[in-house]
Protein backbone atom coordinates (compact mmCIF):
# COMPACT_ATOMS: atom_id res chain seq x y z
CA UNK A 1 0.00 0.00 0.00
CA UNK A 2 1.59 3.25 -1.06
CA UNK A 3 0.18 7.07 -0.36
CA UNK A 4 -1.30 7.79 -4.07
CA UNK A 5 -2.52 11.08 -3.48
CA UNK A 6 -1.80 14.22 -0.72
CA UNK A 7 -4.41 17.47 -0.42
CA UNK A 8 -3.55 19.84 2.16
CA UNK A 9 -5.61 23.24 2.73
CA UNK A 10 -5.20 26.14 4.88
CA UNK A 11 -2.09 24.48 6.58
CA UNK A 12 1.03 26.97 6.97
CA UNK A 13 1.81 27.67 3.74
CA UNK A 14 -0.18 26.11 1.60
CA UNK A 15 -3.72 27.64 1.38
CA UNK A 16 -4.80 24.68 -1.41
CA UNK A 17 -1.91 22.34 -2.70
CA UNK A 18 -3.31 18.90 -4.45
CA UNK A 19 -1.28 16.77 -6.42
CA UNK A 20 -0.82 12.47 -7.33
CA UNK A 21 2.20 10.95 -6.03
CA UNK A 22 3.33 7.82 -8.10
CA UNK A 23 6.11 6.08 -6.16
CA UNK A 24 9.09 7.82 -4.40
CA UNK A 25 8.49 11.20 -4.64
CA UNK A 26 11.37 14.10 -4.80
CA UNK A 27 10.22 17.85 -4.02
CA UNK A 28 12.47 20.37 -4.67
CA UNK A 29 12.13 24.43 -4.17
CA UNK A 30 14.09 26.83 -2.59
CA UNK A 31 13.63 27.91 1.16
CA UNK A 32 10.65 29.03 1.78
CA UNK A 33 8.46 27.86 -0.69
CA UNK A 34 6.40 25.71 1.95
CA UNK A 35 8.42 21.94 1.54
CA UNK A 36 8.47 22.15 5.18
CA UNK A 37 4.80 22.64 5.21
CA UNK A 38 4.03 19.90 3.30
CA UNK A 39 6.46 17.74 5.45
CA UNK A 40 4.72 18.77 8.63
CA UNK A 41 1.17 18.03 7.00
CA UNK A 42 2.33 14.67 6.20
CA UNK A 43 3.32 14.43 10.15
CA UNK A 44 0.38 16.14 11.96
CA UNK A 45 -1.28 13.03 10.02
CA UNK A 46 1.10 10.22 10.26
CA UNK A 47 3.08 10.95 13.54
CA UNK A 48 -0.24 11.42 15.23
CA UNK A 49 0.58 8.15 17.33
CA UNK A 50 3.83 9.54 17.75
CA UNK A 51 3.80 13.31 18.82
CA UNK A 52 0.85 14.25 21.10
CA UNK A 53 0.31 17.44 19.10
CA UNK A 54 -2.79 18.73 21.19
CA UNK A 55 -3.89 21.62 18.64
CA UNK A 56 -3.22 20.84 15.26
CA UNK A 57 -5.50 23.92 14.15
CA UNK A 58 -3.81 26.31 16.34
CA UNK A 59 -0.43 25.53 15.21
CA UNK A 60 -0.62 25.52 11.98
CA UNK A 61 -3.59 27.48 10.53
CA UNK A 62 -2.86 29.36 7.91
CA UNK A 63 -2.72 33.05 8.56
CA UNK A 64 -4.72 34.29 6.07
CA UNK A 65 -7.33 31.70 6.75
CA UNK A 66 -8.19 32.02 10.45
CA UNK A 67 -12.07 31.18 9.19
CA UNK A 68 -11.21 27.80 7.50
CA UNK A 69 -10.68 24.52 8.35
CA UNK A 70 -7.17 22.86 8.51
CA UNK A 71 -7.41 20.26 5.83
CA UNK A 72 -4.54 17.30 5.06
CA UNK A 73 -6.06 14.03 3.46
CA UNK A 74 -3.62 11.51 2.11
CA UNK A 75 -4.85 9.26 -0.20
CA UNK A 76 -3.40 5.52 -0.52
CA UNK A 77 -4.29 3.01 -3.17
CA UNK A 78 -6.65 0.48 -2.15
CA UNK A 79 -9.25 3.87 -1.43
CA UNK A 80 -7.44 4.06 1.85
CA UNK A 81 -7.54 7.44 3.30
CA UNK A 82 -6.40 9.25 6.62
CA UNK A 83 -7.98 12.62 6.43
CA UNK A 84 -7.53 15.58 9.24
CA UNK A 85 -10.19 18.47 9.64
CA UNK A 86 -8.47 20.64 11.93
CA UNK A 87 -8.07 18.11 15.04
CA UNK A 88 -9.97 15.50 14.29
CA UNK A 89 -8.42 12.19 12.23
CA UNK A 90 -10.30 10.04 10.48
CA UNK A 91 -9.47 6.85 10.15
CA UNK A 92 -6.76 6.16 12.56
CA UNK A 93 -6.48 2.90 13.47
CA UNK A 94 -4.89 3.08 9.67
CA UNK A 95 -1.56 3.99 11.36
CA UNK A 96 -1.48 0.48 12.56
CA UNK A 97 -0.27 -0.84 9.67
CA UNK A 98 2.37 1.99 8.72
CA UNK A 99 5.84 2.38 9.44
CA UNK A 100 6.91 5.64 9.31
CA UNK A 101 10.44 7.66 9.52
CA UNK A 102 10.29 11.32 9.28
CA UNK A 103 13.31 13.21 10.16
CA UNK A 104 14.39 16.71 9.31
CA UNK A 105 17.50 19.27 9.81
CA UNK A 106 16.20 20.27 13.00
CA UNK A 107 16.50 16.55 14.41
CA UNK A 108 19.23 15.32 12.80
CA UNK A 109 21.30 18.61 14.34
CA UNK A 110 19.95 17.83 17.94
CA UNK A 111 22.05 14.76 17.98
CA UNK A 112 25.20 16.62 17.73
CA UNK A 113 24.17 19.77 19.20
CA UNK A 114 22.96 18.52 22.16
CA UNK A 115 25.64 17.51 24.35
CA UNK A 116 23.32 14.38 26.84
CA UNK A 117 22.40 11.74 24.46
CA UNK A 118 19.91 10.63 27.19
CA UNK A 119 18.31 14.01 26.86
CA UNK A 120 18.22 13.63 23.28
CA UNK A 121 16.15 10.03 23.88
CA UNK A 122 13.86 11.92 26.36
CA UNK A 123 12.86 15.11 25.05
CA UNK A 124 13.02 14.05 20.83
CA UNK A 125 13.83 10.25 20.31
CA UNK A 126 11.34 9.04 21.66
CA UNK A 127 8.49 10.34 19.70
CA UNK A 128 10.52 8.78 17.17
CA UNK A 129 11.28 5.40 17.72
CA UNK A 130 8.85 4.90 20.73
CA UNK A 131 10.90 1.55 21.44
CA UNK A 132 13.33 4.13 23.24
CA UNK A 133 10.64 4.94 25.85
CA UNK A 134 11.90 0.95 27.46
CA UNK A 135 15.01 2.94 28.25
CA UNK A 136 14.02 5.62 30.06
CA UNK A 137 11.17 3.28 31.95
CA UNK A 138 14.25 1.89 33.69
CA UNK A 139 14.52 4.56 36.09
CA UNK A 140 10.78 5.75 35.90
CA UNK A 141 9.49 3.40 38.83
CA UNK A 142 12.80 3.53 40.84
CA UNK A 143 12.46 7.67 41.04
CA UNK A 144 9.47 7.47 42.39
CA UNK A 145 10.36 5.33 44.79
CA UNK A 146 13.19 7.32 45.95
CA UNK A 147 10.65 10.26 46.43
CA UNK A 148 8.29 8.31 48.50
CA UNK A 149 10.87 6.28 50.74
CA UNK A 150 14.81 7.16 50.92
CA UNK A 151 15.93 8.65 54.26
CA UNK A 152 18.98 9.06 55.99
CA UNK A 153 18.84 5.63 57.68
CA UNK A 154 18.17 3.64 54.03
CA UNK A 155 19.83 5.86 51.48
CA UNK A 156 22.64 3.37 51.41
CA UNK A 157 20.29 0.65 49.90
CA UNK A 158 18.84 3.19 47.47
CA UNK A 159 22.38 3.28 46.40
CA UNK A 160 22.99 0.13 45.93
CA UNK A 161 20.03 -0.52 44.41
CA UNK A 162 20.82 2.41 42.07
CA UNK A 163 24.30 0.82 40.75
CA UNK A 164 21.99 -2.48 39.82
CA UNK A 165 20.15 -0.42 37.59
CA UNK A 166 22.27 1.42 36.07
CA UNK A 167 23.82 -1.92 35.22
CA UNK A 168 20.67 -2.60 33.52
CA UNK A 169 20.33 0.74 31.63
CA UNK A 170 23.86 -0.27 30.63
CA UNK A 171 23.06 -3.28 29.03
CA UNK A 172 19.53 -2.62 27.43
CA UNK A 173 20.91 0.82 25.72
CA UNK A 174 23.83 -1.12 24.04
CA UNK A 175 21.58 -3.99 22.89
CA UNK A 176 19.45 -1.57 20.95
CA UNK A 177 22.20 1.32 20.34
CA UNK A 178 24.42 -1.23 18.95
CA UNK A 179 28.15 0.62 18.03
CA UNK A 180 28.74 -1.95 15.85
CA UNK A 181 25.95 -1.36 13.22
CA UNK A 182 26.46 2.15 13.63
CA UNK A 183 29.83 2.24 13.12
CA UNK A 184 29.17 -0.34 10.07
CA UNK A 185 27.21 2.05 8.11
CA UNK A 186 29.34 4.82 8.76
CA UNK A 187 32.33 2.35 7.11
CA UNK A 188 30.63 0.41 4.60
CA UNK A 189 27.67 3.04 3.70
CA UNK A 190 28.82 6.01 3.99
CA UNK A 191 33.36 5.22 3.53
CA UNK A 192 34.40 7.45 6.24
CA UNK A 193 36.81 5.62 8.41
CA UNK A 194 35.87 7.29 11.88
CA UNK A 195 34.28 5.08 14.86
CA UNK A 196 31.85 6.24 17.54
CA UNK A 197 31.52 5.00 20.69
CA UNK A 198 28.63 5.87 23.79
CA UNK A 199 30.01 6.72 27.01
CA UNK A 200 27.49 6.49 29.90
CA UNK A 201 27.80 8.31 33.11
CA UNK A 202 25.81 6.60 36.01
CA UNK A 203 22.77 8.19 37.58
CA UNK A 204 23.67 9.58 40.72
CA UNK A 205 21.63 10.20 44.17
CA UNK A 206 22.22 14.12 45.12
CA UNK A 207 22.54 15.26 48.42
CA UNK A 208 18.87 16.28 48.21
CA UNK A 209 18.22 13.11 48.02
CA UNK A 210 16.85 13.67 44.42
CA UNK A 211 17.82 10.84 41.38
CA UNK A 212 19.57 12.23 38.35
CA UNK A 213 19.61 10.21 35.87
CA UNK A 214 22.50 9.66 33.94
CA UNK A 215 24.24 11.40 30.85
CA UNK A 216 25.43 9.92 27.38
CA UNK A 217 28.04 11.34 25.50
CA UNK A 218 28.56 10.54 22.16
CA UNK A 219 32.75 10.00 21.24
CA UNK A 220 34.82 9.22 18.32
CA UNK A 221 36.73 6.46 19.33
CA UNK A 222 40.92 7.40 19.80
CA UNK A 223 40.40 10.97 19.53
CA UNK A 224 40.62 13.58 22.33
CA UNK A 225 37.70 15.71 21.54
CA UNK A 226 37.82 17.86 24.87
CA UNK A 227 34.44 17.06 25.80
CA UNK A 228 32.92 18.55 22.60
CA UNK A 229 32.81 16.92 19.26
CA UNK A 230 32.85 20.48 17.11
CA UNK A 231 36.14 20.86 18.37
CA UNK A 232 37.24 17.72 15.99
CA UNK A 233 34.92 17.70 13.16
CA UNK A 234 32.90 19.75 11.21
CA UNK A 235 29.40 19.51 10.95
CA UNK A 236 29.41 17.82 7.62
CA UNK A 237 31.15 14.94 9.24
CA UNK A 238 28.60 15.64 12.25
CA UNK A 239 25.48 15.23 10.35
CA UNK A 240 26.63 11.89 8.70
CA UNK A 241 27.49 10.61 12.67
CA UNK A 242 23.57 11.91 13.07
CA UNK A 243 21.86 10.39 9.70
CA UNK A 244 23.68 6.86 10.78
CA UNK A 245 22.77 6.44 14.59
CA UNK A 246 19.22 7.76 12.99
CA UNK A 247 18.85 5.09 10.42
CA UNK A 248 20.61 2.00 12.51
CA UNK A 249 17.41 2.74 15.03
CA UNK A 250 15.20 2.76 11.79
CA UNK A 251 16.44 -0.33 10.74
CA UNK A 252 16.47 -1.76 14.36
CA UNK A 253 12.81 -1.10 14.98
CA UNK A 254 11.45 -1.44 11.87
CA UNK A 255 8.63 -4.27 11.73
CA UNK A 256 6.70 -6.15 8.52
CA UNK A 257 3.47 -3.81 7.91
CA UNK A 258 1.71 -3.00 4.90
CA UNK A 259 3.11 0.33 4.50
CA UNK A 260 6.81 1.66 4.91
CA UNK A 261 7.50 5.25 4.52
CA UNK A 262 10.61 7.30 4.93
CA UNK A 263 10.20 10.83 4.93
CA UNK A 264 13.43 13.29 5.30
CA UNK A 265 13.15 17.14 4.67
CA UNK A 266 16.47 18.71 3.89
CA UNK A 267 18.37 16.32 6.07
CA UNK A 268 21.61 16.34 3.82
CA UNK A 269 22.28 20.42 4.52
CA UNK A 270 26.43 20.71 5.01
CA UNK A 271 27.07 17.91 2.74
CA UNK A 272 28.54 17.85 -0.13
CA UNK A 273 27.75 15.81 -3.21
CA UNK A 274 29.73 12.92 -2.73
CA UNK A 275 28.36 12.60 0.79
CA UNK A 276 24.90 13.38 -0.29
CA UNK A 277 25.28 10.39 -3.21
CA UNK A 278 26.64 8.04 -0.91
CA UNK A 279 23.74 8.67 1.36
CA UNK A 280 20.90 8.63 -0.86
CA UNK A 281 22.83 5.21 -2.51
CA UNK A 282 22.12 3.70 1.21
CA UNK A 283 18.81 4.74 1.24
CA UNK A 284 17.66 2.73 -1.98
CA UNK A 285 19.29 0.21 -1.24
CA UNK A 286 18.64 -0.54 2.24
CA UNK A 287 15.04 1.00 2.36
CA UNK A 288 14.10 -0.02 -0.74
CA UNK A 289 10.93 -1.52 0.82
CA UNK A 290 9.81 1.85 1.78
CA UNK A 291 7.94 4.93 -0.33
CA UNK A 292 10.56 7.28 0.03
CA UNK A 293 9.84 11.38 -0.03
CA UNK A 294 12.76 13.42 0.05
CA UNK A 295 12.07 17.39 0.39
CA UNK A 296 15.14 19.22 -0.79
CA UNK A 297 16.33 23.40 -1.77
CA UNK A 298 19.38 21.49 -2.69
CA UNK A 299 19.14 21.86 -7.29
CA UNK A 300 22.35 19.59 -7.70
CA UNK A 301 20.75 17.05 -5.26
CA UNK A 302 17.74 17.45 -7.58
CA UNK A 303 19.73 16.34 -10.58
Amino acid sequence: MKITRLEINNFKFHKDLQFDINGNLLIYGENGVGKSSIYEALKSNLYVKKVDETDIRKLYINRDSIDQDVIVNIKFDDEYHLNRIDNTLTNEPLLDNLVVYMANEKTLSRVFNDKDFYHIIDTSFKYEFPELQELLDIYNAFEVKINRNISIDNKSEFVAERIVIDSQFSLKFNEILNEDSINKIISDKFREDFKIEFIINDSIIDENNKLIRPTIRIKIKDIDDRNNLHNHFNEAKLKLMSIAIYFALAKKFETEKDTKLLILDDFLTSLDMANRKLIVQYILEDFNEYQLFILTHNFQFFN
